[in-house]
């Protein structure tokens, strides 16, 4: 019940400031912070019940598409955590923050990142690239525990649509490396 509370106390305050530029949020020692970017969204990006909130800013310089920037609600301290700069979000059901960029050269690389917070940041759970040439695809996944650390790395080629295992170094070639 106190969850639902301040989760509607928390959206009829946010909901005229969701297509603001400008917002300002408790910083936990009784001052407010500003926040900016092209539009703010509230958004429970951990799955925790509490609204977070999501900063559309300009992508880096060489990126195509939109930044975000990520706002966690710490209930225990009533501020929110600062949670990274991602490219292309997208929101699981379970928690788990998608995050991706492609680039168009002498084929397609591209990249996806899966990230889920552990309580702290928003640690990389599994990461795949890829590089598409004229008649092949070729992945590069890798996989991490809780802590962000990696626990596997596998090297893929797509053949007739299913991914079979290859080496780093057919990988590597593909790519140009």
């Amino acid at each position: 019940m106190k969850k639902l509370i301040s989760l509607a106390v928390a959206f009829s305050f946010a909901l005229p400031l969701c297509f603001a530029d400008k917002l300002g949020i408790p910083d936990g020692k009784g001052n407010y912070k500003t926040i900016e970017g092209d539009y703010i969204d509230l958004v429970d990006l951990n799955n925790d019940g509490y609204l977070d909130i999501k900063v559309c800013v300009p992508a880096d310089l060489y990126a195509d598409g939109f930044d975000y920037l990520l706002y966690v609600y710490n209930p225990a301290k009533k501020t929110f955590v600062e949670g990274g700069r991602l490219s292309n979000v997208n929101i699981g059901n379970d928690g788990t923050i998608s995050s991706s960029s492609y680039a168009n050269r002498a084929g397609t690389i591209g990249c996806r990142t899966e990230r889920k917070w552990n309580g702290k940041e928003f640690a990389r759970s599994y990461y795949e690239e890829w590089v598409e040439s004229e008649s092949n695809t070729y992945y590069h996944c890798t996989s991490y525990d809780t802590n962000g650390n990696e626990i596997k790395d596998a090297y893929y080629k797509e053949v007739n649509g299913k991914k079979k295992e290859c080496t780093k170094a057919e990988y590597e070639k593909e790519r140009g490396w």
